[in-house]
């Protein structure tokens, strides 16, 4: 069962409140953002310039990783011409088509988010934050269909714990009490309660929050892959959070040692999961 959105009453707008701000994503990576500042100084002195403006902003990245690295964004700030204003992760995602709706530049001018819907049988709608924004941000025009990269980061992850609910509705209730005054039947031979099964084989979701660029999903892991940020092992979790085959929504997960616990991911699992959309153009 695949969860489908994409019922929303206009299109380009985002669901759920814009937090400006990468803290969590931090901790999600290394436990605190304390740990990734003693890695910063060195990150933009050994960074490479990948991207300038026609002003003085521009993005370092570091380290060259197609896997996972973090992006420096420098520009203007009060006085100074060149001052360093965030940083962001980079994370190497699944190329998806999308139709893009809308996009969001946060205060500081450089950083922002763009929203849409998934070109697919699925049409999920999508809210990303994009670590290329200052650049992307020049292609983009509403309704236009783009291709993206999309990655995303745990915040939490454990099994999905299959759940069996018990269903008794308004509906059979109204029944049940004519049946009951009539002195045809009881209600216990003729509405008996339904019980359904959530089963981690069929059960899918991927559900915003309150916030932009955060979603609530359940899904399959079919690939592992392991790498490095710093002194940090991560695991690169493939999850299908369609169904495998027509519904196929396949996202790249990026998970830390902070953020699994002592839960070890295996192939074949299913996940359920809090995590950090982000994309940027390809």
């Amino acid at each position: 069962m695949a969860l489908d959105i994409a019922a929303q009453k206009q299109e380009t707008e985002f669901i759920g409140e814009h937090f400006e701000g990468l803290g969590d994503c931090l901790d999600a990576l290394f436990g605190s953002a304390e740990e990734f500042f003693e890695h910063l100084p060195k990150s933009i002195e050994r960074g490479e310039k990948i991207f300038q403006t026609n002003k003085t902003a521009h993005i370092i990245k570091y380290p060259d990783s197609k896997e996972i690295s973090f992006v420096h964004l420098i520009g203007p700030y009060e006085t100074f011409s060149s001052a360093y204003i965030a940083s962001a992760p980079l994370l190497g995602g699944v190329k998806h088509t999308l139709k893009l709706t809308d996009c969001y530049t946060w205060k500081n001018g450089l950083e922002g988010e763009f929203c849409g819907i998934l070109c697919s049988d699925e049409k999920i709608v999508l809210s990303f934050y994009n670590p290329f924004f200052m650049r992307d941000i020049a292609n983009f025009k509403t309704g236009g269909e783009y291709n993206v990269s999309l990655a995303a980061l745990a915040f939490d992850i454990e099994p999905f714990k299959e759940q069996e609910i018990k269903v008794n509705t308004g509906a059979f209730n109204k029944a049940g009490k004519r049946e009951l005054s009539s002195g045809r039947s009881k209600i216990k031979d003729k509405f008996p309660f339904a019980t359904l099964k959530i089963s981690r084989e069929v059960f899918r979701a991927f559900m915003p929050s309150n916030y932009t660029c955060i979603f609530n999903a359940a899904g399959c892991i079919e690939g592992i892959s392991y790498t490095h940020l710093f002194n940090t092992p991560i695991a690169i979790l493939r999850v299908n959070f369609g169904l495998k085959g027509k519904d196929d929504f396949l996202i790249n997960l990026y998970s830390s040692p902070y953020v699994c616990g002592p839960y070890m991911p295996k192939e074949g699992d299913t996940i359920q999961t809090n995590i950090w959309l982000c994309g940027y153009f390809i």
